[in-house]
């Protein structure tokens, strides 16, 4: 049985010494216990460069009802700054909602995003932004499978985008570099 699932369980006796007799159908709903999230939510980024710090508008797509495994109550975003490792935040975004700015420093930098529901905590989708975004590739992936994603020309300006798992998503404006999990640099 799934978790969060609603379902019927309709059963019906017969007579063991007159196996032709049968009792009526009865029926009884219930619905299962919820699940923490089984899936990383896949993210996307935007990083706009302004004198001394980068914004970073982060989007996420909502978990599927099968990945879900209950109702998402909120999202946490755990942004590490990698330039100074005992330096980490937690921001907390309430559900629905599926998006959020953040203004940072020009370091390094680690987020995760996280889906919560009354269970549990999904696995993290990690994006790593570096302190120079001009000059480099940003590595993005979900769980433990990552992906490269170079710069990129958006609608609205030059930025840097990362797609998370979907290598169609803003596929015009992309420059995809496929890795594996072992390299560590990339030219483009």
């Amino acid at each position: 049985l799934e978790p969060a699932t609603e379902y019927m369980a309709r059963v019906r006796c017969a007579d063991a010494s007159h196996f032709w007799k049968w009792s009526e159908w009865s029926g009884q709903n219930f619905t299962t216990l919820e699940a923490a999230p089984s899936e990383a939510p896949d993210v996307w980024r935007i990083v706009s460069l302004e004198p001394g710090n980068h914004t970073v508008t982060l989007f996420w797509k909502p978990l599927s009802k099968l990945h879900a495994n209950g109702k998402i109550l909120f999202y946490n975003v755990v942004v590490e700054n990698l330039d100074k490792p005992s330096s980490s935040e937690l921001h907390s975004i309430p559900a629905p909602a599926n998006s959020t700015k953040l203004i940072l420093d020009r370091c390094s930098y680690q987020i995760c995003v996280i889906a919560n529901n009354s269970v549990g905590a999904s696995p993290a989708s990690v994006i790593v932004i570096s302190a120079d975004p001009e000059n480099s590739v940003s590595t993005c992936f979900s769980g433990t499978v990552p992906s490269v994603w170079g710069e990129g020309d958006f609608s609205h300006g030059s930025g840097h985008f990362c797609p998370g798992d979907s290598s169609t998503y803003m596929g015009n404006y992309l420059k995809f570099i496929q890795v594996t999990a072992t390299l560590t640099n990339s030219h483009h």
